[in-house]
């Protein structure tokens, strides 16, 4: 028990970097004037996606499983995580929730479920 819940303060951490990438592309690209809000947006979710599938794999979840095998299962659960975080928005501002108190909530929500799916699916040591 006291490896998954460090296990999931290193997640959380390693999901503010990839956050952190996530929002100096968008900013990057946006104020240099490459691209607009919505595509900067989509290049640094990729960014932030590439970051936390890397340092995960390597640090929180020192994985010895190869990439061609892990990196499908990540996306798959990253697309799911997605798709759960627009169910739950759609639910909670349907409750009249304030959107940055939905946000929050989805959020908590899909982080737990990344850390599981990620714990049990995408990085879990074979047996």
């Amino acid at each position: 028990m006291k490896m998954a819940v460090a296990q999931f303060g290193t997640f959380c951490l390693i999901g503010l970097v990839g956050t952190a990438g996530h929002f100096l592309t968008l900013y990057g690209l946006t104020s240099s004037g490459v691209s607009g809000p919505l595509a900067a947006s989509a290049v640094g979710a990729v960014v932030g996606a590439l970051i936390n599938y890397s340092l995960n794999y390597s640090i929180t979840f020192s994985s010895d499983r190869r990439h061609v095998e892990t990196l499908p299962r990540f996306l798959a659960l990253a697309g799911t995580g997605f798709g759960l975080n627009y169910l739950f928005m759609m639910l909670l501002l349907g409750l009249s929730l304030h959107y940055l108190l939905a946000q929050t909530v989805a959020s908590g929500l899909v982080l737990v479920f990344n850390f599981i799916g990620n714990r049990l699916w995408t990085f879990r040591v074979n047996p």
